[in-house]
């Protein structure tokens, strides 16, 4: 199984439905974004949710993965809902920002 098999996604037609959860990462009155040396824009730290797994979990695993620690507190802050355009492809996210 590859690591992108695991995520949850879903490809309707031209459109790949992609559920993620990000973290708004606060430390001195600064919020930490990431930038994908292969992306051309920027965004929250954050990823996909593995199929089995909780958004709690996805969190937890993406916050260590680009901040080095586990998240000190995460509560659920907004509904995300985005549609945007890459490597050709449509995309619809539906995102959880904690």
């Amino acid at each position: 199984m590859t690591p992108d098999s695991r995520m949850i996604a879903l490809v309707i037609r031209e459109t790949r439905l992609i559920y993620r959860a990000v973290a708004l990462c606060i430390s001195n009155q600064r919020l930490l974004i990431c930038r994908p040396p292969e992306l051309d824009f920027w965004k929250l730290p954050g990823g996909r949710v593995h199929i089995s797994k909780t958004l709690d979990e996805a969190l937890s695993r993406k916050v260590i993965e680009n901040v080095g620690t586990a998240p000190q507190s995460a509560r659920l802050l907004r509904f995300v809902e985005a549609f945007f355009e890459m490597d050709c492809l449509h995309f619809h996210e539906v995102g959880y920002c904690f």
